[in-house]
């Protein structure tokens, strides 16, 4: 069943060898189905930051935080889903290679997450707000392609949080930047999955 259509854009802000930053907004139109609980009743939008650390020996820890405002307020059961906060925190742990499946480290990784939601209070009653524990898995078959295979349980029972998900997302990124780099700057090479684990809460 299709979902709701988004427009999303990341804007970095800070790069240094050890940490990067972002900027990330997000605008989702009711295009799915909401009384199947396919989609939203209106729009929403949200904004976060994004924060990623490279660690020793190829580890990376992600971090990201931000709030998401909706135009309509939906009551599920006893509970009002409207305006909430949002959060993440993951770590990409590399796979040593193996001969002769694969020899680059950054083909493979490892990922673990931590998301959670805190929903807004209204009328004296707290939205849902789920927490989730994600395991996953992170290859790059490709130079410009990441699949990434995750599965995730909701570690309280609170609407949005499963008693068991799996995903499976494709990630194409081309050569091509908008703003090529100056004389003295590399290109922009850096792995799609490096902040993958805290970019975007999907409860």
């Amino acid at each position: 069943m299709p979902g709701d259509l988004r427009f999303g854009a990341r804007i970095r802000v800070v790069r240094t060898p050890r940490v990067a930053a972002f900027l990330r907004g997000e605008l989702t139109l009711p295009t799915g189905d909401d009384h199947d609980f396919a989609g939203e009743a209106s729009w929403a939008g949200a904004w976060s930051l994004i924060g990623r650390f490279a660690l020793p020996h190829g580890l990376a820890f992600a971090v990201t935080g931000g709030i998401r405002l909706r135009g309509a307020e939906v009551l599920l059961a006893d509970r009002v889903v409207a305006n909430e906060l949002f959060g993440a925190a993951g770590v990409v742990v590399p796979l040593p290679p193996v001969r002769p499946l694969w020899c680059d480290p950054e083909y493979f990784k490892l990922t673990a997450e931590l998301a959670g939601i805190l929903g807004d209070e209204l009328a004296g009653r707290r939205g849902p707000s789920p927490l989730e524990a994600r395991l996953g898995f992170v290859g790059r078959p490709h130079h410009d392609l990441t699949v990434g295979v995750r599965a995730g349980v909701g570690l309280v029972d609170e609407i949005g949080a499963p008693q068991f998900r799996a995903t499976l997302e494709v990630t194409y990124q081309g050569p091509y930047q908008l703003i090529p780099p100056r004389a003295s700057e590399p290109p922009d090479d850096e792995d799609a999955s490096d902040d993958e684990a805290a970019d975007g809460v999907e409860l």
